[in-house]
């Protein structure tokens, strides 16, 4: 099995255990509420590379069921909460059958603002999809959008909920669903889901008592400075060529809003083997690999309930040799707290719809 996939099959083993350890941070008496939650989305596969287009010819369906472990923050005064959970995804793709079908995992974040019964609210998740029917050269030649069986699955989402009591929320919204494999394995042009959804939550566990403030509250409003490095493998055309090393550092200082909402802005070095081959083939002929290092500069911000955390990054390219994926780039993360300061954390660069790398790493983060 590819070692990235062995080590985020691993880091989410991790997350699964890390809410027995979250809990001890909580009265003994306190009980949190969960919710069982159902949706259905409509839309079409983002034609976003010429060869993407055969798979847009017909409208997409997505059913999705999620559970909110922890739907309680300790800022219910302001109106914000902070919510957890993880949501198995589904879809058939399209009628043409070439992508078959694709099945997913995803641990995620939301943060929500509540007026009275309404509540406007931001999902993010980072985890696995596991598509049916990729890329194969004898079999299914003709699947050039996923070279993989295993993949990355992005969700994000936002939307209007409405609370008529404590039983039940109606929610409608617009998100957005990315299933790459990073590169690790070529064809990956990536699938993207533009999408339209509807649903409704059911509380299943009422909540018993008041939570305790942990140390974790009394952290808020201060700056904070940090570095991350992670590292991977990834492949370009042609298919089944070879692996090549890839890498982000980064330096970064943000401030923290709450135990839960940060903001944060990076300058991002990046370096792939890759960047060499890539410009031999377009002619050009480098005398050091260190002309293809990348720098860049991106903002976002982080979101974090007990050892969990995820963050957004959007940058701009401050030098790049190899240009072709253009100026922009994103970064999306998922992280867990081993101990105070240090992190593990998984991540995925992309250039708008089409996927860079995925790594696995550390970041270290100091208070001041």
């Amino acid at each position: 099995m590819n070692k990235n996939i062995f080590i985020c099959l691993l880091f989410l083993l991790i997350l699964l255990m890390g809410r027995s350890v979250c809990a001890n941070n909580y009265d003994t008496t306190y009980r949190k509420p969960v919710w069982l939650s159902m949706k259905y989305s409509y839309g079409f596969i983002l034609p976003h590379h010429k060869s993407m287009e055969r798979f847009t010819r017909n409208h997409v369906s997505l059913y999705e069921i999620s559970v909110c472990l922890n739907s309680e923050f300790s800022e219910i005064g302001s109106g914000f909460h902070l919510k957890s959970g993880a949501s198995y995804l589904f879809s058939s793709l399209s009628e043409t059958r070439i992508l078959g079908d694709v099945h997913a995992f995803v641990p995620w974040l939301e943060q929500a603002y509540y007026k009275n019964s309404f509540s406007l609210s931001l999902r993010l998740g980072l985890g696995l999809g596991w598509v049916t029917n990729p890329f194969d050269l004898e079999n299914n030649f003709q699947n050039t959008a996923i070279g993989s069986h295993l993949n990355a699955a992005i969700l994000i989402n936002s939307g209007l909920n409405y609370k008529p009591d404590d039983r039940w929320v109606w929610s409608t919204g617009l998100s957005f669903i990315h299933f790459s494999n990073g590169s690790t394995k070529q064809p990956n042009y990536g699938i993207n889901l533009p999408m339209v959804y509807s649903g409704v939550s059911f509380n299943i566990v009422k909540k018993r008592g008041n939570r305790r403030m942990g140390n974790n509250d009394s952290i808020v409003n201060h700056f904070f400075i940090g570095f991350q490095v992670v590292g991977g493998k990834k492949q370009i055309f042609p298919v089944n060529g070879p692996d090549y090393f890839t890498m982000l550092a980064a330096p970064y200082a943000g401030y923290r809003f709450s135990s839960g909402f940060s903001t944060m802005m990076a300058f991002d070095v990046s370096y792939s083997d890759s960047d060499i081959d890539y410009l031999k083939w377009k002619g050009v002929f480098i005398s050091s690999k260190n002309e293809v290092i990348k720098t860049g500069l991106s903002v976002g911000f982080c979101q974090s309930y007990g050892p969990l955390g995820l963050s957004f990054r959007f940058g701009y390219y401050l030098h790049q040799l190899e240009d072709s994926d253009g100026p922009f780039y994103d970064i999306l993360s998922l992280s867990y707290k081993l101990v105070r300061g240090l992190e593990a954390r998984i991540l995925l660069k992309t250039h708008f719809a089409r996927a860079d790398f995925v790594g696995a790493g550390l970041s270290y983060t100091f208070d001041i």
